[in-house]
């Protein structure tokens, strides 16, 4: 899992890449990302957003409703708790934040890209010609 600090500095450089983008660039490149399970400054923190119930990145709708909906339902309820709830993380077990727990995801450091989703080349078959997974991580890496 990723550490307070590293999230932490991830809101912030969100909030930097957005101004710096004028919202648009930043819009764009999020939406280019959310298949792999990121966000811009994600990306940059090579940290990945991943399913709970499945160990993989969380895909494109997934993070959509995580960056859009879910975050809007905790910023309203938020302004009701004096936005105590945007400090979820410190005392969650998890690290989780509340909109986490509502998309079913994890915030995880993935420095060597073992959850990367890659691109297959044969519909049929479940790894590539290196033999790594569909998701970026040798089978044995995966526990299988």
């Amino acid at each position: 899992m990723s550490t307070i600090g590293l999230r932490f500095g991830g809101y912030l450089l969100e909030g930097v890449l957005f101004v710096f983008t004028a919202g648009i660039g930043w819009l764009i490149w999020a939406l280019f990302l959310f298949p792999q399970g990121q966000t811009p400054a994600k990306q940059l923190l090579q940290m990945r957003v991943v399913h709970i119930g499945e160990p993989i990145a969380a895909r494109f709708w997934r993070m959509f409703f995580r960056e859009f909906i879910a975050k809007t339902i905790v910023a309203i309820l938020a302004t009701f708790t004096f936005f105590i709830l945007y400090f979820w993380l410190f005392w969650d077990r998890n690290r989780q934040e509340l909109w986490d727990k509502l998309a079913s995801t994890l915030v995880v450091s993935d420095r060597q890209g073992l959850l990367r989703p890659v691109q297959r080349q044969d519909s049929t078959t479940a790894g590539g010609e290196d033999g790594r997974s569909h998701w970026g991580a040798p089978p044995d890496a995966r526990g299988g």
